[in-house]
C-alpha cells in the first residue's frame, strides 16, 4: 500500500469524545451524517472509514499525498508534455478531444508518482478582461465552461490520478488575492465589474475592517479583496461549472483566497460539500487558509501545520469547539479519493523533478493536433488560407520565441515583466530532448542564476513568482509593428495569442455582459461568441425536432435527493433537439453546431444562452444529424425565495447556429 496522508493528524488524538456540538450548522457536511447519497463512491468512504477507525494515539506517522498543478502538465517536471492551456483547448468546442488531452494528461501525473492534479482550473471565469489567470479556463460561458471542464475531469480520473478543481469560488483577479494589496497589475483598480441590471450584480472589493474570524463579515485592508454577488448570478452562474466537475468524478477542490459577500463562511460546507455533494478533499490556495479552527469547521480538510495544531484544533477538541466527527470527517475525506481511483493497488512512488522518467510516450502528436484544432479561425479574405505556396515565410515579434523562463512554468502574466506573456509555452527535438532558455534580454539585470537541490535544479529572478493582472489590454508597440509589416509585405497573416476570448462577454451568462453590450440593444461585435471560419462551407437545415420527457417535468422544481453533482434529478434529460448541418462545397470540414436557449420573461435570464454544442465532422456533400440532450439543470434557474432550481412557465425557444449571432433554425417548447 502507498504512504496515505495525514499531516493534519500526526499531532492530533483521535477518539477524543465530543464535549459539545459546537459544529451544528455544518452537521449536514459531515460525510458520515448521510446529507449526501455517496453512490459509486460509497465503497471508497467505507475503506477510508474503516481505515481511520483504527488508528489512535497521535494518529501515526504517514506519508502525504503527492499533489501537484497543472491543468497544462505536472508543473516544474522535466521529460513531460506541455499541452494547450485551458482557454485554448476550450476553443476547440470538442469534449472528447478535452478528455482525450485530459487521459493523457492524467497518466503523465500517473507517471510521475503524483496522486492529485490540481486539473481542471474551472475560475476565473473571465469576468475581468484583466485578469492574470484567465488563460488557465475554459471561457467565462458557464455551460461551455462546465462541459470541457468536467470532460478533463473525466480523462484525468480515466488514468487513475485525483482530479482537484480550482479556484472555489468568484476567484476573478490576482489584484490583492492574497491580502497584499498589490500584483502585477490590475488595471489600476481592484474592480473586477459593477451591476449589470437584470437581477445579476458582482463586485470585488478590497476590504476596510479588521478581524480575523472566518464568520465575521468585516475584514482588515490586509485582508483578500471581497467579492459581493447576488444569489441568483452566484448559483447559474460561477457556481455551475463546478457542478458539472463534482458530477464528472472530482475528489478534490482548492478553494480561493477571496471572500464571498464579506465572509468565508458557507463557501465550502454549505455550497461545496452539501449542495454540490463534493465527496473529497478541500485544500487552500497558498495564503488561503486565514484562521485554525474557523477554517477546520467552515469545511477545509488539508491545512497547514502552523494553523492546526494541538494548541489549535487539539485544544479545540477538550473545550468543544472542535468535534471529533469532523476530525474523523477531515481524514476520511483526505482518503475518498485515494481508494475511489484505486491507488492502494500498485500506485507509482513519485519521482524527482529533474529523475529521467520520461512520460511523454507519442503525446507530442496529439498535442500538436489538439493545438491546431485550438485556432480559431476569425478572417480569411480572398481564401488566403490554407498556405498552397511555402516559399518564404517570415515570423515577426517576441512572441515568436520560446518562453523567457523556459518549460512547464506556470500560465500566468508575471508581476514585474510586463502586461502580456510572451513566448510559447514549451518545446522539444524530435528526439526528445529536453529544452530549456532564457530568451528576454531585457531581465539580465534580475536573474540571479540556477542553484541545485540535489538533482533538481531551481530558477530564481526576481519578480518571476508572483502572479499578477494585467496592465493592458493592447500595446501599441506590437501594433505599429503589425502595421509596419502589413505595410511591406501583400500577404501578412495575424496570429494572436492571447487570454482574452474575442466575444468573450457575449457568451457569459451571468451578468449581463450579454444584455448590456450586443444583444439587448442589438449591437453587432466584431466576432460572436461561438465564431469561427472553415476551409469549406455548410448548409443549417431549417427542419428542428424536439420532443420532451413530460415525467420528467412533472414538477416545476428540482426534488431529487443530494448526491455528488447536485440533486439528482438535475441531471435528467428533459428534452432533445435534432436537426442537420450538411457540408456543399467539395472539402471535408468540421464544424461546431450550437443550441442556445431564449427563456420566458418571468425566468428573468439574459437573451440568449448557450446550452448545447456538437462538433461534427461532415464530408463533401454528406447531411449530418446533430443531437441535443437537455438536462433539466439546462433549463432551470435559481429560486432565490425556494432556494432551488426551477423550470419556470412560459415558453422557451431553442435556436441552431454556427455562433450566438449566426442562428439558422428555431422552435419554441412550452412549459
Amino acid at each position: 500500500m502507498r504512504p496515505i496522508a495525514f499531516s493534519i493528524l500526526t499531532s492530533l488524538h483521535l477518539g477524543v469524545g465530543v464535549l459539545a456540538d459546537s459544529s451544528a450548522n455544518y452537521t449536514e457536511l459531515l460525510l458520515s451524517s448521510g446529507t449526501i447519497k455517496l453512490g459509486e463512491w460509497q465503497a471508497a468512504y467505507d475503506k477510508a472509514y474503516a481505515l481511520i477507525q483504527t488508528l489512535s494515539g497521535d494518529g501515526g506517522n504517514f506519508g502525504v499525498l503527492a499533489t501537484l498543478d497543472s491543468s497544462t502538465n505536472p508543473l516544474t517536471y522535466f521529460y513531460v508534455t506541455t499541452w494547450p492551456a485551458g482557454l485554448a483547448i476550450a476553443m476547440t468546442w470538442d469534449k472528447d478531444a478535452i478528455q482525450a488531452q485530459g487521459k493523457a494528461l492524467g497518466m503523465e501525473f500517473r507517471g510521475k508518482g503524483i496522486n492529485l492534479a490540481y486539473a481542471p482550473t474551472m475560475e476565473p471565469l473571465g469576468r475581468s478582461a484583466w485578469c492574470g489567470r484567465t488563460g488557465e479556463t475554459y471561457g467565462p460561458d458557464s455551460h461551455l465552461n462546465g462541459a470541457m471542464g468536467g470532460n478533463v475531469v473525466k480523462g484525468v480520473a480515466s488514468a487513475g490520478v485525483i482530479p482537484s478543481s480550482k479556484y472555489f469560488i468568484m476567484n476573478e483577479q490576482e489584484t490583492n488575492s492574497d491580502g497584499s494589496g498589490s500584483s502585477g497589475g490590475g488595471g489600476g483598480s481592484p474592480t473586477t465589474g459593477g451591476s449589470t441590471g437584470n437581477s445579476r450584480s458582482i463586485t470585488a472589493r478590497q476590504s476596510s475592517n479588521s478581524t480575523a474570524s472566518d464568520n465575521s463579515t468585516t475584514s482588515s485592508s490586509s485582508d483578500p479583496y471581497d467579492v459581493v454577488i447576488d444569489d441568483k448570478a452566484f448559483h447559474e452562474t460561477y457556481l455551475a461549472p463546478f457542478c458539472d466537475a463534482v458530477k464528472s468524478g472530482v475528489a478534490g477542490t482548492m478553494c480561493a483566497m477571496n471572500k464571498v459577500n464579506g465572509t468565508y463562511s458557507d463557501l465550502l460546507g454549505k455550497y461545496l460539500k452539501v449542495e454540490l455533494g463534493m465527496p473529497g478533499i478541500v485544500h487552500a490556495d497558498v495564503g488561503a487558509q486565514h484562521t485554525g479552527i474557523n477554517s477546520a469547521n467552515a469545511g477545509m480538510d488539508y491545512g497547514s501545520s502552523l494553523d492546526w495544531s494541538n494548541d489549535t484544533l487539539g485544544v479545540g477538541l477538550t473545550n468543544g469547539s472542535f468535534t471529533s466527527a469532523r476530525l474523523d470527517d477531515m481524514a476520511v475525506r483526505n482518503m475518498t479519493g485515494y481508494f475511489h481511483y484505486n491507488q492502494d493497488q500498485g500506485y507509482p512512488t513519485k519521482a524527482g523533478v529533474t529523475d529521467y522518467v520520461d512520460v511523454r510516450a507519442n503525446y507530442s502528436t496529439l498535442a500538436r493536433a489538439h493545438a491546431a484544432n485550438s485556432i480559431a479561425l476569425l478572417k480569411n479574405t480572398n481564401n488566403s488560407l490554407s498556405i498552397k505556396e511555402k516559399r518564404s515565410i517570415s515570423i515577426f515579434e517576441s512572441h515568436a520565441a520560446p518562453r523567457y523562463v523556459g518549460a512547464n512554468t506556470a500560465l500566468t502574466v508575471y508581476d514585474g515583466f510586463g502586461p502580456t506573456m510572451y513566448g510559447h509555452m514549451s518545446t522539444g527535438s524530435s528526439d526528445g530532448f529536453m529544452l530549456r532558455w532564457w530568451l528576454n534580454d531585457t531581465t539580465v539585470s534580475t536573474f540571479s542564476g540556477m542553484s541545485g537541490a540535489g538533482t533538481e535544479l531551481t530558477e530564481s529572478t526576481l519578480g518571476v513568482a508572483k502572479g499578477g493582472d494585467r496592465s493592458e489590454l493592447y500595446n501599441d508597440e506590437q501594433d505599429t509593428l503589425v502595421n509596419a509589416v502589413a505595410d511591406n509585405c501583400n500577404n501578412t497573416i495575424v496570429i494572436i495569442n492571447t487570454t482574452v476570448l474575442y466575444g468573450g462577454p457575449l457568451g457569459q451568462e451571468s451578468g449581463n455582459a450579454i444584455d448590456d453590450y450586443f444583444d439587448k440593444y442589438d449591437l453587432t461585435p466584431c466576432y460572436a461568441f461561438g465564431y469561427g471560419l472553415s476551409y469549406t462551407t455548410f448548409d443549417y437545415s431549417t427542419e428542428v425536432t424536439i420532443t420532451s420527457n413530460s415525467t420528467a417535468l412533472s414538477q416545476a422544481y428540482a426534488t431529487g435527493d443530494l448526491a455528488t453533482g447536485g440533486r439528482e434529478d438535475l441531471w435528467d434529460i428533459v428534452s432533445n433537439v435534432t436537426s442537420s448541418v450538411s457540408n456543399t462545397d467539395d472539402i471535408v470540414g468540421v464544424e461546431v453546431a450550437q443550441l442556445y436557449v431564449t427563456f420566458p420573461d418571468a425566468a428573468d435570464e439574459p437573451v440568449r444562452q448557450l446550452r448545447g454544442f456538437q462538433k461534427v465532422t461532415i464530408q463533401p456533400s454528406e447531411i449530418q444529424t446533430v443531437n441535443f440532450e437537455l438536462k433539466r439543470r439546462y433549463l432551470g434557474i435559481w429560486d432565490v425565495s425556494a432556494q432551488s432550481w426551477k423550470i419556470e412557465e412560459g415558453d422557451y425557444v431553442f435556436y441552431i447556429g454556427a455562433s450566438s449571432r449566426d442562428l439558422k433554425a428555431q422552435t419554441t417548447l412550452t412549459f
